[in-house]
């Protein structure tokens, strides 16, 4: 699943359609998502509306129209879907900071608003850090540490409440909700966005509670109809750190090596955390196999 290739022939729709009517079915059916998952990650990533960004793209049509030709100012905004010239000239002194008719007798050198293109690599003070595809990552390598954007995706399993207090004396009954979902006969036929990978995923759990919920699953796209019998947990497009799981100095290291990079991870805030298997040998011993933990994260900047 290409999510930002996919995003970006959407964008490549709009550009078309600026003079036309916009069918969000259409752009549905381009991203492979609904448009409300798009509209998360748009904001997640750009700090603006899907919404707004079409109209910033569209008054920057309307600038080459009022600089390019003698067009009235009132069939610019028409064609551009404005009920008013008052309205148009409203969103467009916003935007530009001078009126459409001042645009056009002026000299003045109006920034314009260019078109996105989404790619995954990230800028930071101390160096580069790039932005991996779900796909790309060094899934074969668990001791690797990673940033990735991870789309909005359906995690499938077989849900349990457990208690911290059971995990202290080691009484939770872990391995038999692993023998559940492992037995399951619609698991092998969930689709996946990691191949030949399954999760345990961690949540729910209110701070200070003493319960939380342990998941064995699978990671499947947004959307993904769950079967009879199993539970699921939707998660929203978010950064992800892949670090090690094992003991809490292993957690602290992780902590550490994303803070200088701008991130900082905490599941409890976030809702949760996955410890994440590849292949048939890991899945087998997959109590006691080095794994990969993947923990939702937020830009320090952005707190």
């Amino acid at each position: 699943m290409d999510w930002v290739e996919n995003i970006n022939n959407a964008l490549s729709y709009i550009e078309k359609q600026l003079y036309d009517e916009i069918d969000y079915k259409e752009i549905e059916k381009i991203v492979l998502s609904p448009i409300d998952v798009l509209q998360r990650f748009f904001m997640l990533n750009t700090g603006i509306t899907l919404t707004e960004y079409i109209r910033r793209r569209k008054l920057n049509e309307a600038v080459k129209a009022l600089r390019n030709g003698s067009e009235k100012i009132i069939d610019i905004a028409v064609k551009l879907g404005y009920s008013s010239s008052d309205a148009f000239s409203f969103a467009f002194k916003r935007l530009f900071g001078i009126s459409p008719s001042e645009a056009r007798q002026s000299n003045a050198v109006l920034k314009p608003y260019p078109r996105m293109i989404f790619s995954l690599s990230i800028n930071y003070i101390e160096g580069e850090l790039e932005m991996k595809k779900i796909n790309e990552l060094a899934l074969t390598l668990p001791e690797a540490h990673e940033i990735f954007i991870m789309p909005d995706v359906r995690v499938i399993g077989i849900a349990r409440e457990c208690l911290f207090e059971e995990d202290g004396k080691e009484i939770s009954p872990h391995e038999d909700y692993w023998s559940e979902f492992l037995t399951h006969n619609a698991v092998e036929s969930l689709p996946l966005v990691i191949k030949d990978s399954f999760v345990c995923w961690t949540g729910d759990s209110p701070e200070g509670g003493n319960s939380y919920t342990y998941m064995p699953g699978v990671i499947c796209p947004a959307g993904t109809p769950v079967p009879a019998g199993l539970d699921y947990r939707d998660l929203p497009a978010s950064y992800v750190a892949k670090g090690v799981h094992g003991d809490e100095r292993n957690m602290v290291d992780v902590y550490a090596y994303f803070k200088p990079l701008g991130f900082q991870t905490c599941y409890t805030d976030l809702g949760w955390n996955a410890k994440l298997f590849i292949g048939a040998e890991e899945k087998k011993n997959h109590f006691n196999s080095p794994c990969r933990w993947l923990v939702p994260c937020i830009k320090v900047d952005e707190m």
